[in-house]
């Protein structure tokens, strides 16, 4: 497979798009979000490289900001595609990239339970 799913594995950003449901607060954010990185690892089902690059680039938004790190070669496929997917989320707030990564991993886990 491209990509694992173990958060930092994966890459991607299909950005700005708004978690739905309730303004979760700071503190409660954080717990949720934490308990979405460890339901990522028990995903059993097939995900597809371009969900993975999302959730990681949400992941990596949330957890380090923007990205600062100079682009990867082109010739290193898979470091450029997750580089790009984290970079395309640049300006989201660390709590929005969480509040999405949750969604995305519910939306994730509702797949797999069919």
């Amino acid at each position: 497979m491209f990509l694992t799913l173990h958060p930092p594995a994966f890459s991607a950003g299909h950005h700005l798009e708004r978690a739905e449901g309730p303004s979760l607060s700071t503190p409660m954010c954080q717990v949720e979000f934490e308990m979405a990185c460890a339901a990522i690892k028990q995903l059993k089902g097939p995900v597809s490289d371009q969900e993975k690059l999302l959730v990681y680039s949400y992941y990596k938004q949330a957890t380090q900001g923007d990205c600062n790190i100079p682009a990867p070669p082109a010739t290193d496929l898979k470091a450029k595609a997750k580089w790009e997917a984290w970079n395309e989320n640049k300006g989201m707030s660390k709590m929005d990239a969480m509040r999405i990564y949750i969604a995305k991993v519910e939306e994730l886990k509702k797949n797999e339970a069919g």
